[in-house]
Formats: structure tokens, sequence, C-alpha cells
């Protein structure tokens, strides 16, 4: 029988979020995402989707609002929500890079189910604009994706900051342990700043993600005003993988720019999102990734179905395994020569991190069993995407060519 309440989200958490409202945790997908379908999903304007995605009113609404007590109830009640899907994939496969998963990093804390709580955890999203168009990304996390699928037609809405976001400038966040700040990109958004300058004398780990396109003056002496600061770059391979996934990306630009975030700040960590495109591709990208000497972990894609690892062929997984296996085996070898010479210690222990960081990626393509539907789906997202984008994933490589011809 599992604990009650099975996460404490409801009561320490809160994510806000200028297009989508206020919900416990930035990483609810969606109540019903697993039941809509893709454009019921995207769509802002279908209660369905904006109802259970978040709350659509102020902070001083949201803790006394029906939402938020349904929540905290469905914790107490219901089975596990398949909103709550990172986190159960997460617990399932433990391959992300930062072991447990959110729920389980809020079980630690007691709370007043009853009564009033300190937020521990704040997630901050000022809005969707982005310079970058994703191909596994929603539209309320990109201002370009969201232009995109109104293309496409599955949403008919645009995406507006809520009316009363100067409501977040009033939360209490004298309990706050950890405040993560999302996007969109938050370096090219104004309200990310305004938020900066309003934290910034907080004792309290301030966690970026950003897509390294930026790395001007303004930009990283606005970092510089926060006390703890960790950096995310949302980095998903290395050349034509990084470009293709994330459309608009220049590896040509954003290499000199992740060693640019290296040298400036202590630190820093690659963000890989794990799809069904660069998974299957790791053996292309994975050595130049390794060379940038930036310590990585791998989030795999949730949601849309279609990118999700089970879309990948198992005799491709298979390949992929093997390489990183063969990777892995020459690198220990390397280590073990290394010691042996008494070489210097930082290089025996980067290479040490980064063995971890390969058996971390292995576990994740071997813990998502291959579903055909989502292959099928991979295949049918794939091929209009493309037709809208004017590309050819048949051209990144052969083995896309096969899985779209199969």
């Amino acid at each position: 029988m599992r604990d009650k309440p099975y996460c404490k989200a409801p009561w320490i958490g809160l994510a806000y979020e200028g297009t989508t409202g206020c919900k416990p945790c930035c990483e609810f997908q969606g109540a019903d995402s697993k039941t809509l379908s893709r454009a019921e999903q995207l769509d802002p304007s279908n209660e369905r989707h904006t109802m259970p995605w978040g709350f659509q009113g102020t902070h001083t609404e949201y803790v006394k609002s029906d939402y938020l007590k349904d929540f905290k109830k469905m914790m107490y009640e219901d089975e596990m929500n398949e909103g709550c899907r990172q986190c159960i994939d997460h617990e399932m496969v433990n391959a992300r890079g930062w072991g447990k998963s959110r729920r389980q990093k809020f079980a630690k804390y007691k709370i007043n189910e009853h009564g009033d709580n300190k937020i521990v955890r704040f997630d901050y999203r000022a809005g969707n604009k982005c310079n970058l168009s994703c191909r596994m990304c929603h539209p309320e996390s990109s201002s370009m994706r969201e232009e995109e699928e109104i293309k496409l037609g599955n949403i008919t809405a645009i995406y507006r900051v809520l009316p009363n976001t100067n409501d977040v400038y009033d939360i209490d966040l004298s309990g706050c342990e950890t405040l993560s700040i999302l996007g969109g990109e938050p370096s090219i958004d104004l309200g990310v700043r305004k938020w900066i300058d309003h934290i910034q004398d907080l004792d309290v780990i301030a966690r970026i993600t950003t897509n390294a396109t930026n790395t001007s003056k303004k930009w990283f002496d606005t970092l510089r005003k926060l006390k703890k600061l960790e950096i995310l770059l949302s980095i998903d391979g290395t050349g034509a993988a990084q470009d293709f996934q994330r459309k608009g990306s220049v590896w040509a630009d954003v290499k000199p720019n992740i060693l640019k975030y290296k040298d400036e700040f202590e630190d820093v960590t690659i963000q890989i999102t794990a799809s069904a495109i660069n998974f299957t591709i790791i053996d292309t990208w994975w050595e130049e990734m390794m060379e940038l000497d930036v310590p990585v972990f791998c989030s795999a894609v949730t949601f849309p179905l279609a990118y999700n690892l089970s879309a990948i062929p198992d005799e491709i997984k298979a390949t992929q395994v093997t390489w990183l296996k063969k990777w892995i085996d020459e690198k220990s070898t390397v280590t073990e020569l290394r010691e042996i010479n008494e070489e210097i210690e930082w290089m025996t222990n980067k290479i040490n991190r980064q063995v971890v960081e390969a058996k971390e990626a292995i576990s994740i393509l071997e813990n998502y069993p291959y579903n055909p539907e989502n292959n099928k789906k991979f295949k049918e997202v794939t091929k209009t995407m493309d037709g809208c984008r004017n590309e050819n994933i048949s051209q990144l490589h052969q083995r896309f060519k096969e899985i779209m011809n199969d």
C-alpha cells in the first residue's frame, strides 16, 4: 500500500507559469494528457486542457481553489494520475541524472495537511517566448512551437501571459530552498530579468534552464546577481543531431557558447532531453559531447509519446547500447592506465564521471520497452513536422530512413 499523501507537492510546491497558470509542480502535464487527442492537449481554449494542466488565476485565488483541493484529494484517494507521468517514469526507470524523482524529493518534508505550509520548491515560467522550436517541446513552453502548431491546425488560440502575473511578486518565498527559472528561453524574456531582480537577495538555490544561444554581457551580468546559481544548458547532442531536434540552434555557435558558460560560472550542467530522435543516433554525437568536459544528465521525453524512447525499435536500441558499452570499456581501460602512470587526478575523475553518465544513458535506453503504437505516432508526427519545416529526417541518418520506410 502506498504512502499518503502520495506526493506532497500540492502542499509545499508551486509552479507559476505565465502561459498555463498555477499548479503544484512544473512536471505535472495535465490530468487528461493520456486520453485527450494531440489537438485537445495543445489547445489552450479547451477547458479539459487548461483546468487540469494549471489553474488560470492569481496565486491568491489558486490557494483557495477547488483545483488545489481536488489535487490534494487526488493524492490521498485516487490512483496516480497520468499527468504525473514524469515521476512515474522516473521511478520506474530510475535513470535520470539526479537520482530521486520530484515526488521522492518532496517526501522528506513534514506538512500541515489542513493548514498553511511554506513553499520549499518554486518553479517560475514568465511566458513561452523562445527562439527555438524543439521537436518534442509544447506550445506553452515555446512561442515558436506555438506558431507551428497553429500553422498545422492543432491549436486555434494563442497562449498569452496571464493578466495577473504581478501577483507572483507577493508570494511568500521565505521557506523556499530551490527556485527554478524556466522558459521559453529565459535569456530573452524581460519578465525573467525582472524576476531575477526581485529574488536576487534570497538565500535560495536558483536553477536557470537555458538553451545556450545567448551569452551577452547583459545576460551574464543578470545571472551574477544570484547568490547560489545553478545553470542547466538544454543541449540534445552535437552537430546535426542538436540542430535537427532543436530547430533554430546552430551548433557552430552553441558549442563555443557552452564553453563560455563553463568558463564564466562554477555550476554548469548539460541537460540532455533523450528522445526517439537523438537517442536513435547517440553514437554520432556522444563522443563530442564528452569532449566538452561539462557534466551531463539525461531526462527522457514523457510526452509527446511520438518522441518517447519507446518509439525506438529494439534492434536500434541494441546497437546504441552496444556502442555505449564499448565506449565505457575503452574509457575504463584508459582510466586504469592513467592510474598506473600516476596521471593527474582530475583526468581520472573526469573519465569516471563520464562512465557514470554513459551508464545512465544505457539505463534509459534499456528501460523503455518498444511500443509499436508510439513508433507509428513517431512516423506520423515526424512526417507532418518535416512537411511543415521543409525538412527530411531521413537525411539526418540512414537509420531514420529505415524507420520511416518500415
